[in-house]
């Protein structure tokens, strides 16, 4: 019993150490982004998301399903595909259009599983903003957050399983928030952990120090007395 309870002291070191080692890292480079999730990498491509015209809502039956088989469990409201929008100059792709009847405006996805990055692309003219969380509906943890510039890239990776993100805009005229090019995707399976810091490693060898005290001191006492 005394070594379970010493291997157990040793696991909540080790536990604390890799809670104390968790990192959220941001990038504003698709293409860094997309080399840290070397577990798998998914794009979503609105303007070719199941054939279906511009204009279309993410939350009507058939798009809805078409994102489903992709790994997007849900998408919030008032989320429509359009070709283009007040302001600004069309783009190659169709954008995500949501809340445009007031000033920032968000659309938010859930994610079927946990995922280790999020990124898109913002539109022409909007200011975009990614927002991370670890349980769906945006709740959970909050994880992170990064801004990008008009027609930028914004991505952020997380070593905490990421289930729900949030896109926001910057409030500006014309009272919509506009993102496409929707990227997510996991670390490889031996890959994307974080390091202990020093600071960590100390811990965790002074820990384990002191369990194996105990250990030592246990043992010596339960040892019999010559006669």
């Amino acid at each position: 019993m005394r070594i379970v309870t010493a291997l157990a002291a040793i696991s909540a070191v080790l536990a604390s150490a890799g809670a104390a080692s968790a990192a959220v890292v941001a990038y504003n480079s698709q293409a860094g982004f997309q080399a840290a999730l070397d577990g798998s990498y998914t794009l979503v491509d609105f303007d070719a998301l199941g054939g279906f015209a511009a204009g279309y809502r993410l939350d009507d039956a058939a798009p809805a399903a078409a994102l489903a088989a992709l790994g997007v469990d849900s998408v919030g409201l008032n989320a429509q595909v359009l070709g283009g929008q007040d302001f600004q100059t069309p783009t190659a792709r169709d954008r995500i259009i949501g809340n445009g009847g007031f000033f920032g405006g968000h659309i938010a996805f859930d994610f079927a599983s946990a995922m280790n990055g999020v990124g898109a692309f913002s539109n022409t003219i909007d200011y975009g903003r990614v927002r991370l969380f670890s349980g769906t509906g945006l709740s959970g943890t909050f994880l992170g957050e990064v801004q990008f510039g008009p027609g930028s890239f914004g991505g952020l990776t997380s070593t905490v399983g990421i289930r729900s993100a949030q896109f926001t805009c910057d409030f500006n005229a014309d009272m919509a928030c506009g993102v496409y090019d929707l990227q997510f995707g996991t670390f490889a399976a031996n890959g994307g952990g974080a390091v202990p810091d020093p600071a960590t490693w100390a811990l965790m060898i002074v820990g384990l120090g002191a369990a194996g005290a105990r250990l030592r001191r246990r043992g010596m006492t339960a040892q019999p007395r010559a006669r």
